[in-house]
């Protein structure tokens, strides 16, 4: 797996799409627009709820049952698995401040299929760097909806230049076994593909 360095801690936690503030109508009536006809997917607990509440079903869903780290209200749960009860689930482990081979085979795995079908992932552990696979695997134009603390909901639209930053953030985490090797192949392999490097 990888793991993400103190240096990279203070990157990834700067928003690296745009953000939108303000209150959940606003919020929502904004990125309702910006996502039709596109592909997305919702990374975290909160920002999924928020968006399934305000009719939007996103392509692919990773949660992990908590909210900053704290186990989220059942009554919470239980409504996103209401409103995305026609999602496959997949359950995968992948701990805080790693992206393990389970979590990026998961993914690299089931993208193909998004036009198909729609996928729910639950972490046991955390979720939060989901967004690395997810932005190297999602085509181009597709986008990631995740939550910013206390300041609102990051829209990342996957464009040549966003997908290629990922890439050398993933580059400089931290090979923690023999699988970190695999999955910056893999990484690799996928951008070589797209013809971005």
């Amino acid at each position: 797996m990888l793991r993400l360095t103190k240096e990279l801690r203070k990157i990834c936690s700067k928003p690296y799409g745009k953000l939108y503030s303000g209150s959940e109508k606003e919020v929502f009536f904004e990125i309702k627009g910006i996502i039709k006809n596109k592909l997305f997917a919702c990374v975290g607990d909160a920002v999924s709820y928020y968006s399934l509440k305000n009719g939007l079903k996103p392509n692919i869903l990773v949660i992990d049952g908590k909210i900053r780290r704290e186990k989220i209200n059942n009554k919470i749960l239980s409504e996103i698995y209401k409103l995305t009860a026609g999602y496959k689930e997949i359950k995968v482990k992948n701990p805080p401040g790693h992206v393990t081979e389970e979590l990026v085979c998961t993914i690299h795995r089931i993208v193909p299929m998004l036009s198909a079908r729609k996928y729910r992932i639950f972490v046991d552990g955390e979720e939060d760097l989901s967004v690395i696979p997810l932005s190297l695997f999602m085509p181009e134009n597709s986008i990631i909806l995740y939550g910013q603390p206390d300041e609102g909901v990051v829209v990342l639209t996957l464009k040549k230049e966003r997908k290629i930053g990922v890439y050398n953030i993933a580059k400089k985490m931290e090979c923690v076994n023999n699988d970190g090797g695999k999955i910056l192949n893999l990484f690799e392999e996928v951008m070589k593909k797209w013809n971005y490097i």
